[in-house]
């Protein structure tokens, strides 16, 4: 299988890579392992104010770490770019710097903010479900259960990868069918703004050998939304989808993606999805 990196403007590159996937990334997105969000009880990190928020990042490039916020501060170690590093919190007044731990979780220094990008952890303690009442009277319950992570080949992108399961009824018919399902655990576009993608695919629906249906969804963690992108054959579309939905928390971003990809689908969708799962 393939899949398409679609960059800025309209080229594209595709890599070898099943089940397939289509990811619409920046140049620069790079995706691991996990963050842990919660707040910390500490005010005070190294003698400095920080607001408190623990979370796990990844070095974009090689960095120095300071004793304090500034730049001119003495530098008490590096940070090298692809490795990991917990966070505390934000220096009050420092201008973007981070305060991080060292491996033993004991304080560390300062590190500027934009040689950091912030993991999201997409992992499931339990299996999702939910139910969708479609206009066309269609009603679909549905489980989500968490497969764990993988990599895109010859790209160092880590995702959370799940099943879909759908069980539905259009006018008394019973169908079922299944579908591959996937997050980005790294912020879409490497900044603070800390988006991540989510992808919904129809492996039966393909528009040639390597083009799936997927729909594809953005998770703004910070403004606690889900966002419809795309479907990605354009025939199967519906004229009127649903275009946000709010969520604090990844399984509420999760379960607003199924939603939103089960009201961006149009009538050719079902009808395939009833022949095959009828």
């Amino acid at each position: 299988m393939l899949i398409v990196f679609a960059f800025a403007g309209d080229s594209t590159i595709t890599r070898c890579f099943a089940p397939p996937r289509v990811f619409l990334l920046s140049p620069l997105l790079v995706a691991v392992f996990l963050l842990v969000s919660s707040p910390v009880a500490a005010a005070e990190f190294l003698g400095v104010n920080i607001e408190p928020a623990k979370s796990l990042y990844l070095v974009l490039k090689d960095a120095n770490v300071r004793a304090k916020p500034e730049t001119k501060s003495k530098k008490i170690g590096t940070i090298r770019q692809g490795s990991h590093i917990r966070g505390m919190g934000v220096a009050k007044g420092g201008a973007g710097w981070i305060a991080v731990v060292n491996k033993d979780g004991k304080p560390f220094g300062f590190v500027y903010a934009t040689a950091l990008s912030p993991i999201i952890d997409g992992k499931l303690k339990k299996e999702l479900t939910g139910s969708v009442r479609l206009k066309n009277g269609i009603r679909c319950d549905y489980i989500i259960r968490y497969r764990g992570r993988s990599e895109a080949d010859g790209e160092p992108i880590e995702i959370a990868d799940y099943d879909l399961i759908g069980t539905c009824r259009d006018k008394g018919k019973r169908f079922r069918f299944f579908a591959p399902m996937f997050m980005t655990e790294g912020a879409y576009d490497l900044s603070d703004k800390q988006v991540y993608q989510i992808n919904i695919d129809i492996v039966e629906i393909r528009a040639d050998l390597d083009t799936v249906l997927s729909t594809v969804t953005f998770y703004h963690a910070k403004r606690r939304k889900v966002v419809f992108d795309s479907v990605t054959i354009k025939d199967y579309a519906g004229k009127k989808p649903l275009k946000s939905l709010a969520a604090a928390t990844v399984p509420e971003a999760l379960k607003d993606a199924v939603e939103i990809a089960f009201r961006s689908w149009n009538k050719k969708v079902w009808k395939t999805l009833i022949e095959i799962g009828g």
